[in-house]
């Protein structure tokens, strides 16, 4: 005799079948080696990424030169401009807006042409006169671009951003404080920026704020991003959040482990998509949480290439890291 099967079991198994299939879209816990494919070799080690439009755009170290590379097949082949100057290991700047590129490290190179023929800009270099300076980060809001920057070892430093309002041709000093300015980032009409702690300007720079919230005793904040609905900022030890743009933080450590050993957070490899962020830690295993529930998990702690990790990014359902001359990718989800 046949046994009818219960609605009240059926919508329980619909509602399993359902829930499963949801986790499946999730980014796979701790992937193994096997899942990363080597897309490419570059002329040096990646300094920095910028997505646009699905073309990937990098600033890329030799010991002796700068390039810059540009990828529209997701990283497999790439056109690159040599530039003859030197970028920092750490300290380096790259911004593609329109038709316009700037890249830099120990001075500042322009392009009108998407990376075509680049520029050295002497206007910048006669507001700095003799003194060497550092760029850390730059930024577009509306019709002007910041730059952050400082001043290694000089007594007297210049302060520590410049601005232009036409295109980088020309820049002034606002009166700051006389500050390192690490990274910063343009939201809506105002300006967040670190000086190890993170502050924000309204009125370009002269005046700013340092923004509460749930700080740690001891900050070294050097990595701030928008994600669209969130900001996040890093230090070495620490991971926050703003809902707010900028004004208030939250620790955003939860899911990670206590962590009782000498590595770090590497802030320049935080990378996000539309669902996920994604950070990397100095012993090479990345973790991975959604934007809107931070709850961090293990991504990959089996990375083909763990020496010297530099950056991540995303393109499209891929993950990408670059150590040493290679990139590798991998897929977020299936």
């Amino acid at each position: 005799m046949k046994k009818n099967i219960s609605p009240l079991i059926l919508s329980f198994l619909f509602l399993i079948v359902s829930a499963c299939s949801e986790q499946a879209t999730d980014p796979p816990d701790n992937q193994s080696t096997s899942k990363w494919e080597k897309v490419s070799d570059l002329p040096g080690s990646v300094r920095k990424v910028q997505v646009v439009d699905n073309i990937i755009y990098a600033s890329v170290a030799s010991q002796n030169n700068t390039f810059f590379c540009k990828s529209a097949d997701k990283g497999l082949t790439w056109e690159t401009r040599q530039i003859d100057q030197i970028i920092h290991d750490q300290h380096s700047t790259l911004l593609v807006n329109g038709d316009n590129a700037y890249i830099g490290s120990f001075g500042l190179y322009t392009s009108n042409d998407r990376g075509q023929n680049w520029l050295r800009n002497t206007n910048l270099d006669s507001l700095a006169g003799s003194k060497q300076f550092i760029l850390n980060c730059i930024s577009v809001l509306g019709d002007k671009i910041y730059l952050g920057h400082s001043f290694p070892n000089r007594p007297d430093p210049i302060r520590g951003v410049m601005i232009s309002t036409d295109n980088g041709n020309n820049w002034y000093s606002p009166q700051m404080p006389k500050y390192y300015v690490y990274d910063m980032i343009a939201f809506e009409t105002h300006i967040i920026f670190t000086m190890f702690k993170v502050y924000i300007t309204t009125d370009n720079f002269n005046t700013f704020y340092e923004a509460s919230g749930d700080w740690a005793n001891y900050r070294d904040i050097n990595k701030i991003v928008n994600v669209g609905i969130r900001i996040f900022a890093v230090d070495s030890e620490n991971i926050y959040y703003s809902d707010n743009g900028g004004t208030f933080w939250l620790r955003g450590n939860h899911g990670f482990p206590s962590f009782n050993d000498n590595y770090h957070f590497v802030a320049h490899t935080f990378a996000h998509n539309e669902e996920y962020v994604f950070i990397c830690r100095s012993n090479g295993v990345i973790y991975y949480s959604k934007i809107s529930e931070i709850d961090w998990k293990v991504f990959d702690s089996e990375l083909p290439e763990r020496s010297y990790i530099q950056l991540l990014f995303t393109v499209d359902n891929y993950l990408y890291y670059s150590a040493n001359l290679g990139v590798w990718r991998a897929k977020i989800s299936e």
